[in-house]
């Protein structure tokens, strides 16, 4: 299998020993962020007990195959650090391959420190690149996978699914279910925000054999754990199958609460999903059929992919980090530091710090330094949005 992913990889797809000279803690990674990125990549990286293994998924869209591009793949000590080390090619094994879709997989040793793997992506003919990178850390993988044919790198699935979370040796894995409906981030210059939460009471629990198919029929969050006295686990939501789309109109309201004020929500709510309530409502903020018609298609499109982006323990709209992309869009600046993501939109000369605060059901969960400062801009925007300017 390794000398058949060496095969792909050199052929195919084209790996090179070459080195970019420039600091992650230097980069824009605002591309991250743009649902039209001609190539996406995600990760996993999981700790299997005598090694760490990194999961990872390139993707390319619209016409280009990924035979177009150039792949290098470097080991990086720090987010500071200008150049790194090759990772050796033959650590990588291929899962899955087509021309659109390269999933694979690369074995490390326990690091005694962590460490950033970084892959960067150059279209050939044009030179374009990309770069994104992996933390290597012994302190922070899960201990088992979700697999379903090939690794699932979302945080959520569809109650159709029937997923298999697979560990290095057989034993019975025990899940936790939790029901409870999360609550929405608090707008950003609200400074009295709750810390994220650390421990949840499950309302159900169950066991279930390893390296077997598990059937989830109920929607909520789930955490799997080999080892219940563990600070590690893997936590995934179940959504239905439309999610990250939103298509009920029950679905619909909850993301309304950034732009409708407190008496407009409480309609909102008592709509009891009927359509015609609910678009009259729209068309009371929005003031217009065609700007209620704009809204709706503009704040969705957002809906859905902070969602697909974002989601964690809870939908990605009620994430600190989906709620600001949800409200303001694509940041024109992503700066990443040693446990900070960092926004600017320059045209409003905002900046959003967020700041890593990881918990067992989402160790990448990322809280937002609130400030009062930003209740002007935060109005101001949201009123654009009422008049279906975006």
């Amino acid at each position: 299998m390794k000398i058949f992913g060496y095969l792909i990889l050199l052929i195919l797809i084209g790996w090179h020993n070459k080195c970019h000279s420039q600091a992650l803690s230097g980069t824009n990674f605002n591309y991250l962020y743009n649902p039209l990125n001609e190539i996406s990549f995600q990760h996993k990286v999981v700790n299997e007990k005598n090694k760490i293994t990194l999961y990872y998924s390139l993707t390319t869209s619209g016409q280009q195959k990924l035979s177009d591009y150039q792949v290098d793949w470097e080991k990086r000590e720090s987010l500071s650090s200008k150049t790194g080390n090759t990772l050796p090619l033959l650590d990588s094994v291929i899962v899955y391959y087509d021309e659109k879709v390269l999933v694979g997989k690369m074995s490390f040793s326990v690091p005694a420190s962590k460490w950033y793997a970084l892959v960067t992506v150059t279209e050939k003919d044009k030179a374009d690149r990309w770069s994104y990178f992996a933390v290597v850390d012994p302190k922070y993988p899960n201990e088992a996978i979700l697999v379903s044919a090939k690794p699932i790198f979302d945080p959520f699935l569809s109650v159709n699914e029937n997923p298999i979370v697979s560990t290095e040796k057989p034993n019975h894995l025990y899940g936790f279910y939790y029901q409870g409906n999360f609550d929405s981030a608090l707008p950003p210059f609200i400074i009295d925000q709750k810390s994220s939460d650390r421990f949840l009471f499950a309302d159900s629990t169950f066991a279930t054999p390893s390296n077997e198919a598990i059937l989830f029929s109920k929607q909520g969050l789930y955490l799997i754990q080999q080892d219940t006295q563990a600070v590690s686990g893997l936590a995934f939501r179940i959504n239905n199958e439309s999610f990250p789309k939103f298509t009920q109109v029950k679905e619909l309201i909850g993301p309304l609460i950034y732009i409708s004020t407190q008496e407009e929500f409480t309609k909102l709510i008592n709509t009891n999903g009927e359509k015609a309530k609910f678009d009259e409502i729209i068309l009371e903020i929005t003031g217009d059929v065609d700007r209620a018609r704009n809204f709706i298609r503009s704040y969705y499109r957002r809906v859905e992919y902070v969602n697909k982006t974002f989601s964690s323990y809870k939908e990605g709209w009620k994430t600190d980090r989906g709620m600001v992309y949800l409200i303001y869009g694509q940041p024109d600046e992503v700066v990443f530091g040693e446990g900070t993501e960092t926004w600017f939109y320059k045209s409003s000369k905002l900046k959003f710090n967020f700041v890593k605060s990881g918990t067992i059901y989402d160790p990448d969960n990322h809280v937002l330094v609130r400030d009062k400062e930003y209740a002007r801009s935060w109005y101001q925007t949201v009123d654009l949005w009422r008049k279906s300017r975006f």
